[in-house]
């Protein structure tokens, strides 16, 4: 009977915190559980709360109105955008996806008894929906997650992808809150086949790795965001395993901020349905605990405090800004290994450095592997940006030998000595080359003076040739009519006589008027 007993009470010690013993206090149990931490998350009926660790008693105490189901949690999707503002994506049609920004209350305004919350049935209406007739993709807020280096750019898992290839479109967040189709992307999993449709995923708040969990199984798989997408084959997929849950629950939500996960399962079962916030420690995930239970669905998000500076003091940029190539996560770890070496080594006593053989290290910039089907004048900015190709080709590495990695770990750049001789040759050589130079111009000046003299003597005699059409113009005018020039000296010596002969008729009669004047007065 004992041993009984015993078994029941390390059931309940594993299980307890998962399937039933639901309460506030159990948050402190977590390993690595921020104190600072800020829960956030939207009721089926479209409450925004924001709630601190220690006010997790007060989720329960939200009046739901269960007649709503626009925010149920399987519609909708919380991304952290920025610092200050999440961005709610939910779904009202098929592909029909609608995306609000939410802001996020001063961190000093969540404190005491008072559960921060309001709702956003009033703002629906204002939200941005972008629409695709398009059948041939599905597109589900569950399956999204935001870009691991750009602020304004969102990914939607195709819902209809099967197998071990899932596609994944990309999309643009533009300034209204639409968004614009940029790039399709085609991901290898490398675990079993398995539908798109039955997952959840979620990308970490720092922006690293993104998880995907199956709604009715307990394993997680947790792999790079960037890499799965843009160097596939040097992806590399992490798994664990949560406890059995019991049967009827089914995964609703999930969030996480470095090592710590919290996700919202409801169990079916129960009438009515109970919907459970369980958290637990991602370096230790066999040990789960619950720190809410609630008669409502909600889906729900973690971030920390120190997340929420470094947003911050170092935003995400937009997308079009130019950021350099990100290491791989290979190369990282090389990188991490050869720096640990190099500082736990310790100088050898004749006084000389010791030198660490390390592994070849492989370039950070490598092609992608993964397919794209962009249409034409898309924009792409794992090509333009990335400094990625597309194409299937596989990644490119490149090795290096011990001596340059040393040259590498030093930073000695090699600097050839000369002679004087070789810099007497080299300055002889300039001599020459500026000679050759100096000649080549005189010689295109002395054309070009050529050219310019030949032209001004064409324009030269053009200007001789018009000046002796004018004048023999002239002339012809002149003499071109003889019997005209004879006709004009006739004319002029007749008016000179003309006049004469009125000159003297006009002698005459004064005279005579003279000599009657002088008859009669006399």
């Amino acid at each position: 009977m004992w041993r009984l007993k015993a078994f029941l009470f390390l059931f309940l010690l594993k299980f307890g915190d998962a399937n039933g013993n639901c309460d506030a206090r159990n948050y402190r149990s977590v390993e690595n559980a921020p104190e600072d931490a800020l829960i956030y998350g939207i009721t089926q009926d479209c409450q925004m709360f924001f709630i601190r660790p220690s006010q997790l008693h007060l989720l329960s105490t939200i009046r739901v109105d269960k007649r709503h189901s626009f925010c149920y949690a399987n519609l909708v999707q919380l991304h952290v955008k920025s610092h200050d503002t999440l961005l709610l994506t939910f779904k009202q049609a098929t592909n029909r996806i609608c995306t609000l920004e939410v802001h996020i209350p001063a961190l000093n305004m969540l404190f005491g008894d008072h559960l921060f919350r309001y709702s956003l049935l009033n703002s629906l209406p204002y939200a941005s929906c972008s629409y695709s007739k398009d059948q041939t993709f599905q597109l589900e807020p569950d399956l999204s997650f935001m870009d691991p280096v750009y602020s304004d750019v969102i990914y939607f898992i195709d819902a209809l992808s099967s197998g071990k290839q899932w596609k994944v479109h990309q999309f643009l967040l533009k300034d209204t809150g639409n968004m614009n189709m940029m790039n399709n992307l085609t991901v290898t999993l490398q675990t079993r086949d398995s539908s798109a449709n039955e997952f959840v995923v979620s990308l970490d708040n720092q922006r690293d790795k993104l998880y995907r969990r199956n709604r009715f199984d307990n394993l997680i798989f947790q792999q790079c965001a960037f890499e799965m997408m843009f160097r596939p084959k040097e992806s590399e997929v992490n798994s664990f395993e949560t406890p059995a849950r019991g049967y009827g629950a089914v995964l609703n939500g999930q969030s996480v901020d470095g090592d710590v996960m919290i996700y919202v399962e409801t169990d079916r079962t129960t009438d009515p349905p109970t919907t459970r916030l369980n958290m637990l420690s991602t370096s230790h995930p066999e040990h789960v605990s619950c720190v809410s239970a609630t008669s409502f669905s909600f889906d729900v998000g973690i971030i920390r405090e120190s997340t929420v500076e470094k947003l911050k003091n170092d935003p995400r940029p937009p997308f079009g800004t130019k950021v350099s190539p990100r290491p791989s996560s290979k190369s990282t770890k090389l990188n991490e290994q050869v720096n640990q070496k190099l500082k736990n080594s310790t100088p050898a006593s004749s006084g000389k450095p010791t030198i660490i053989p390390t592994q070849s290290f492989e370039s950070s910039v490598t092609s992608s592997a993964a397919t794209s089907q962009k249409p034409k004048g898309a924009y792409s900015p794992s090509k333009s940006f990335f400094s990625y190709e597309f194409g299937g080709a596989g990644t490119t590495t490149t090795t290096k030998s011990v001596a340059e990695e040393k040259e590498l770990i030093s930073n000695e750049i090699p600097f050839p000595e000369m002679t004087e001789e070789e810099e007497r040759k080299q300055e002889e050589e300039l001599n020459e080359i500026i000679k050759e130079l100096k000649s080549d111009e005189e010689e295109n000046e002395e054309e070009k003076g050529e050219e310019k003299s030949e032209v001004n003597q064409e324009k030269e005699v053009g200007e001789l040739k018009t000046r002796e059409v004018n004048r023999t113009s002239e002339n012809g005018d002149k003499t071109a009519d003889p019997s005209t020039s004879s006709n004009a000296t006739s004319s002029d010596a007749e008016a000179v006589k003309s006049s004469r002969i009125s000159m003297n008729l006009n002698t005459i009669v004064i005279l005579l008027s003279v000599i009657s004047f002088c008859k009669y007065f006399i």
